[in-house]
């Protein structure tokens, strides 16, 4: 019953069964996108017909226009080309030949013998888009001869149709009964094409009699219509085929919806029962069955940089990451994955970490082929071969199991057991990954977790070309460029009256604005330290600190009792706003000694070093940042605390956060946000 998009040109694998394709295919029966362009059409045209005035009825079209237009000018254009041909070869005929005198059977007959489409819905939708178009036309002349020349002089040759004011509510209504009886066998083709077929047996009455019935009226209709229009109706036989021809449309109308109600009901109880079937396989085989259709027939899986189907055989002992989204995919998620996922591939621990993309969406909306394949080509890993591979049952799984309704979810796969852990939001794909690749329970205990140093990240070092060993490290932000050039000339002198070499890194905001790519390069301009260029590295470093602290309360630790974390917790905070800051530590410092770090906002940290001179000795005899950290606590008050904003974890949290600036814990609320802006 659907529609099945057009397999890309792959290398199939050896494989241990047959793998069914499922989804729409971008053939010539594919037609859905035009219904919703000819609703919109013939809409207009009704309205204007029954209103006489266009503008009147914008409000009412406005709804049927966003779902014809959804796609955007250029994907519509592409989508609808296939068929441009038989709709302008129908439309002349309908123009030339049934518009005239004559034998309306044979006008029958003209119009459905240039209806070569397989499919009657397809027929349906050609021969409605080619009425449309020409009374389209008519309309867009009719609408501007009054004020435009060139549309009067048209007007003039194309002697504009029209219809008799008493025939029109005949006329309007036939009109909408075509329209009702093409969108009710639109719904037909949404049934899961998995379940119903034409050899059906709730379909075959069906699609063997009334379908081929409708095409045969509605062909009738379109000639009756063109006959009222151009005058050429008998005056002794004005509209009876207009009144009689909407009559039998209701019916067929009032039949379909019937029968679309006991084949949705049949489709329901297919899908019930294959859904209770693959609860039972995952119970005991474990998530990978998800790939499993209704037969019990394990489904293909896509590799778009090796171009190649693959068994999912190829997943079993890896750690394998669910990513479970519709077809709105945000362009920045999908480009910090992909680095991600890149920059593990030369990670030898990392390359049995897979990630497999989950599509979930509205089969009958407009463009989504399209959507999935610009995405798909987008993605280096594993997904669905066709855009609705996926099983019915296995998508009630994923939404009532993992509760996926509209966000992204993230499921993550245990390399042992196979088993999947709790779903969490996409977000949390960088805490997660973090989690099973990097061993974050083992990784705390390596001395590298108490330098600074650690916080920066390989993917931002590999661009930074210094030598940070046995120097103060510093990170600083903010978008106030004043503050941030007299801020790093002022750490430079203090740092050379104290003695000690200090690099800078200059980490922006989380989400980095056109106002960070301006202090990037005055920065750089400037010499006032070191910056990391790549916008993707700057998102990834805030992203990593967030899972490091993200992962750490995953492990049940108390941020309290580490430093570090208390560090991480500090800059998320600072990041908050637009005020500079600074985090400056030793980075020589290693567990077993003391830790010491400075960390405060961009007015204060400014101020304590301006006044070194007044704590010069105490530096000399207690260490640099343990004089800097006294004079900071013993001299600013803050005029007010901080507020951080952390990603919900899907599950409720006891992690306690202290604020930076008084020690004391922070409060949990809830924000709704929609976007990072």
């Amino acid at each position: 019953m659907g529609n099945n998009s057009t397999a890309p040109d792959v290398q199939t694998k050896e494989l241990k069964g047959a793998f069914p394709s499922y989804g729409l295919q971008a053939d010539k029966n594919n037609v859905k996108p035009l219904l919703h362009i000819v609703e919109y059409i013939l809409n207009r045209v009704v309205a204007s017909i029954t209103l006489g005035n266009v503008e009147a009825t914008q409000a009412r079209t406005d709804a049927v226009r966003n779902k014809a237009l959804h796609a955007g000018f250029d994907e519509m254009f592409q989508l609808v080309q296939p068929h441009t041909k038989p709709i302008h070869e129908i439309s002349c005929e309908i123009t030339c030949k049934c518009s005239g005198d004559g034998d309306e059977h044979a006008k029958n007959a003209v119009l459905k013998s240039l209806l070569s489409y397989d499919s009657c819905y397809a027929k349906v939708v050609i021969a409605l888009a080619a009425f449309a178009l020409n009374c389209g036309k008519h309309l867009l002349v009719s609408q501007l001869y009054p004020k435009n020349p060139l549309a009067k002089s048209v007007a003039i040759l194309e002697q504009l149709p029209h219809v008799a004011d008493t025939e029109k509510p005949k006329f309007c209504k036939l009109i909408m009964a075509m329209l009702d009886v093409a969108k009710c066998i639109a719904d037909f083709e949404d049934l899961p094409s998995q379940y119903m077929t034409p050899d059906t047996p709730v379909m075959q009455n069906i699609t063997a009699q009334y379908f081929p019935k409708a095409v045969e009226w509605t062909i009738r209709s379109i000639v009756a219509c063109v006959s009222q229009i151009m005058g050429h109706e008998s005056a002794s036989k004005p509209s009876s085929d207009l009144s009689r021809l909407t009559l039998e449309g209701n019916k067929y109308q009032k039949y379909f919806r019937d029968q679309l109600e006991i084949c949705k009901k049949f489709a329901d109880n297919q899908v019930d029962d294959a859904y209770r079937r693959l609860v039972a396989l995952i119970n005991e085989h474990g998530p990978l069955k998800i790939f499993t259709d209704h037969k019990g027939e394990q489904l293909a899986l896509f590799h778009q940089s090796t171009n190649t189907l693959e068994s999912i055989d190829v997943l079993k002992g890896k750690t394998v990451f669910l990513v479970i989204s519709e077809l709105d995919f945000s362009e920045k998620d999908l480009t910090l994955l992909v680095h991600l996922y890149q920059q593990s591939r030369e990670n030898e621990s990392e390359s049995q970490t897979e990630i497999v993309w989950l599509p979930v969406g509205d089969a009958s909306a407009t463009g989504n082929e399209k959507q999935f394949e610009t995405l798909q080509a987008a993605m280096p890993w594993y997904s669905p071969h066709f855009l609705w591979s996926l099983d019915p049952a296995a998508i009630k799984y994923i939404k009532q199991v993992w509760q996926f309704k509209k966000l992204p979810l993230v499921v993550v796969l245990d390399p042992l057991t196979g088993k999947a852990g709790d779903p969490e939001d996409f977000h949390m794909i960088w805490t997660s990954w973090a989690y099973s690749c990097y061993k974050e329970d083992q990784i705390w205990l390596k001395d590298t977790v108490s330098s600074i140093r650690f916080l920066i990240g390989s993917f931002v070092e590999r661009n930074l070309t210094w030598a940070p060993e046995g120097k103060y490290i510093c990170f600083f932000g903010g978008e106030d460029i004043d503050w941030i050039r007299e801020f790093t000339n002022t750490a430079r002198e203090v740092a050379q009256a104290a003695n000690f070499q200090l690099e800078m890194l200059y980490v922006g905001k989380k989400d980095p604005s056109e106002k960070f790519k301006e202090n990037n390069a005055i920065i750089v301009e400037e010499n006032l330290g070191r910056t990391v260029s790549d916008l993707i590295g700057i998102q990834f470093f805030w992203l990593r600190l967030q899972s490091i602290l993200l992962s750490n309360e995953k492990q049940g630790k108390r941020m309290d009792n580490n430093l570090v974390m208390r560090v991480i917790a500090a800059m998320l905070s600072f990041n908050s706003s637009n005020q500079g800051w600074a985090v400056i530590s030793n980075e020589s410092s290693r567990v077993g000694e003391t830790f010491e770090v400075t960390k405060a906002k961009g007015d204060t940290i400014l101020k304590c070093l301006k006044e070194y001179n007044s704590w010069m000795l105490s530096a000399v005899k207690r260490g640099f940042l343990s004089a800097l950290n006294k004079h900071h606590y013993e001299h600013h008050t803050s005029k007010h605390c901080n507020h951080m904003i952390l990603p919900m974890t899907g599950r409720s949290t006891d992690m306690v956060v202290t604020c930076v600036e008084c020690d004391r814990p922070m409060k949990k609320f809830i924000s709704y946000r929609c976007c990072d802006d």
